[in-house]
């Protein structure tokens, strides 16, 4: 009995870690979507400097949450469902943007950061079930 709740706060440490990042990535992403709408409006270079620099904060936000999740995993893996994120900006999409800095690249771009926003939330509430169940266990 002991072992297992070593366990579970083990498991409710990670999942918390894990909230921790995926929170400070949606907090990055959503800059990113506002400084997008900003570009789409034509604000050409520095903007799309700065949009691209929170899309690059929060992928190490996510890359932070992705190691959580995987410790997550491995304290619950007889009990729990593996969570999985993969919310990786295309490098293609970035020098695309970049290069040619109009509308359609920028919307583009808009369009990822949005999906990026969807899994990051989607990710947060699964992420908060299982810190839930876990709490209520032990």
């Amino acid at each position: 009995m002991e072992n297992q709740d070593k366990e579970m706060m083990e498991a409710i440490f990670a999942a918390e870690e894990a909230l921790v990042h995926l929170r400070k990535a949606k907090k990055y992403l959503d800059k990113a979507k506002n400084w997008g709408i900003f570009d789409i409006l034509g604000g050409g270079l520095f903007v799309s400097l700065i949009k691209h620099s929170r899309m690059d904060d929060a992928n190490e936000e996510i890359q932070q949450a992705k190691l959580a999740i995987e410790n997550l995993h491995r304290e619950l893996q007889d009990v729990q469902d593996y969570i999985n994120v993969d919310l990786n900006l295309e490098p293609f999409l970035a020098v695309t943007d970049y290069l040619f800095d109009n509308m359609f690249s920028d919307l583009l771009v808009q369009s990822k950061i949005n999906e990026q926003r969807q899994q990051v939330n989607q990710t947060i509430f699964e992420t908060e079930k299982i810190l839930q169940t876990l709490r209520s266990a032990v």
